[in-house]
């Protein structure tokens, strides 16, 4: 019965639920990486890979879950290049660096989706 229900509620691929907010999610990443680092500290040493990784991995999830009819490795190759692009505008902002291992976390986070939408397509 619970099931029932939820899979009534539950916004379908596509659904514009999922195209807002794969956008709101864009834009999140947007002001949290570009915006200068205020010195927070990390929880351990290299764990902003972590939060680049799961960062990416949302925004990439939302994505390919909002716009289905996308290729997913297009979807791949703009998070892939957003990434490097947040890093050469970080060489420009006040308490923040360029960071390979982080473009690198970026696209292990995307990859990882896209793999998962590759294994879902296949079943």
């Amino acid at each position: 019965m619970l099931s029932l229900v939820i899979s009534k509620i539950r916004p379908t691929l596509g659904h514009p639920f999922w195209k807002i907010s794969a956008l709101l999610s864009l834009t999140l990443l947007f002001v949290l990486t570009l915006t200068p680092n205020m010195g927070s500290g990390q929880l351990f040493p290299n764990s902003d890979k972590l939060f680049h990784f799961i960062a990416f991995a949302g925004t990439s999830f939302l994505l390919m879950t909002a716009f289905v009819r996308w290729n997913r490795w297009w979807i791949f190759i703009f998070m892939a290049c957003l990434g490097m692009a947040i890093e050469l505008a970080q060489l420009y902002l006040v308490n923040r660096s360029f960071s390979l291992y982080d473009w690198y976390a970026d696209i292990a986070g995307s990859l990882c989706v896209a793999l998962f939408f590759r294994r879902k397509a296949e079943d």
